[in-house]
C-alpha cells in the first residue's frame, strides 16, 4: 500500500466522511420526522374529546375500560399462575409498561333534565404499593394471600384520562364496554360509588375482598361492583377457583414460594382433596368478553376510539 501524505490522507478521509454523511443524513432525517410525527400524534390525541363525540353524548351510562395483561394470567394451577405472573413482572421491568398485569377503570355519567344537573366520574381502584404483598409471599403465606389486603387508593380522573389517552392508540391493549342505563339506575351506580368512597373501603386493596360489602377491592371487582349497582349483569366476568387446604399456612408450617411452584396445586373445582372455593372478578374475563362481542356480535353498536374497540348495550328501555 503506497504511503499517503497528510494532504492525501485528509482528502481520502474527508471523502469517506462526506459519503458517510450523505448516507446517514436521509436516515437520520427520516427517523427524526417519524419520531416527531409519532410523538405529536400521541400528544395530539384527546381521549375526552373522542368520548364526547361518541358515547359521551348519552344522558346516562356506565363504561368499563379494560387493558389486558401483557401475558395471559393462567389460572389452571399455582405453577402456571406464578409463571404468568413472573412473565408480566419481567415485561414490566423491561418495557416500563404501567399496567403489565392489566387494569380496569369505571366511568359513570348521570344527568337529569328535570333537575338540570350532570355528574361524571372516571376512576379505578389502585394499590399504594405491592411491597407488603411480595414480602408476605416470600414469608410463606401461600394461598392466604388470596384474602390478604394491602393499602389502596382511588385514581384521579385526570390521571385516568391521561392513561386512557396513552393506551387507546395502541392496538390490542384497551377495550371498552358501554352500557346505556336509566336515570334511576345511574343514580344507584353513582350512589354506590359515593358510599364506597365515604366508607374508606378503597383504602384496602385485594383480590378476595368484596367492594359491595365495603371490605375493599381490586380494580376489576370495584369496576364490576359499580356496573352491577347500575343494573349491569356481571356474572360473566367472575372466575371461580378451588384452593387446596394444603396451600394454606398453619401455625406449624409455612407454604413457601417454591412449594407453590413445584407441588403445583390445581385450581380446578374437581379436586379430591379438601378445598376452599373462591369467586372473584377477573379483568381478563372482562377484556375477553368485550372483545368477543366486538368481533362476533352483529346486533350491537360497535366502533373504535383510536385503535381501541368499543361496544354498546342499551339497557335503559328495560330498566325502571
Amino acid at each position: 500500500m503506497p504511503f499517503l501524505g497528510p494532504k492525501a490522507l485528509y482528502r481520502k478521509c474527508n471523502c469517506f466522511y462526506t459519503l458517510y454523511m450523505k448516507m446517514l443524513t436521509p436516515i437520520a432525517l427520516c427517523l427524526f420526522f417519524c419520531m416527531a410525527f409519532t410523538s405529536n400524534a400521541a400528544a395530539a390525541f384527546d381521549y375526552n374529546a373522542a368520548v364526547q363525540n361518541t358515547y359521551g353524548q348519552y344522558p346516562n351510562y356506565i363504561a368499563i375500560h379494560t387493558v389486558q395483561p401483557a401475558y395471559t394470567i393462567d389460572w389452571r394451577s399455582s405453577r402456571s399462575l406464578l409463571w404468568s405472573y413472573a412473565q408480566n413482572l419481567i415485561h414490566k421491568e423491561f418495557t416500563g409498561r404501567r399496567y403489565a398485569m392489566g387494569h380496569s377503570w369505571f366511568e359513570v355519567s348521570c344527568s337529569s333534565p328535570a333537575a338540570g344537573y350532570r355528574q361524571h366520574l372516571l376512576s379505578s381502584q389502585l394499590e399504594v404499593s405491592m411491597d407488603e404483598f411480595v414480602a408476605k409471599l416470600k414469608e410463606g403465606e401461600g394461598f392466604a394471600l388470596f384474602t390478604f389486603t394491602t393499602g389502596g387508593r382511588l385514581q384521579t380522573k385526570e390521571d385516568a384520562l391521561k392513561q386512557l389517552a396513552a393506551l387507546a392508540p395502541k392496538r390490542k391493549h384497551l377495550n371498552t364496554a358501554v352500557f346505556r342505563i336509566s336515570e334511576r339506575a345511574c343514580a344507584k351506580a353513582m350512589g354506590f360509588y359515593n358510599q364506597y368512597q365515604q366508607s374508606g373501603a378503597y383504602k384496602k386493596y385485594g383480590l378476595g375482598v368484596k367492594p359491595d360489602k365495603f371490605e375493599g377491592g381490586g380494580c376489576a371487582s370495584v369496576a364490576a361492583a359499580v356496573a352491577k349497582a347500575g343494573g349491569v349483569q356481571t356474572k360473566q366476568w367472575m372466575r371461580r377457583v378451588s384452593l387446596s387446604m394444603e396451600g394454606f399456612p398453619t401455625q406449624e408450617r409455612k407454604v413457601k414460594l417454591q412449594q407453590l411452584f413445584f407441588k403445583n396445586f390445581s385450581f380446578g373445582t374437581d379436586q379430591l382433596t379438601s378445598t376452599i372455593t373462591m369467586d372473584f372478578y377477573d379483568l381478563q374475563l372482562i377484556y375477553n368478553w368485550t372483545q368477543k362481542h366486538y368481533l362476533d356480535n352483529a346486533l350491537i353498536k360497535k366502533y373504535k376510539i383510536a385503535e381501541s374497540p368499543v361496544i354498546e348495550f342499551n339497557l335503559a328501555p328495560y330498566q325502571p
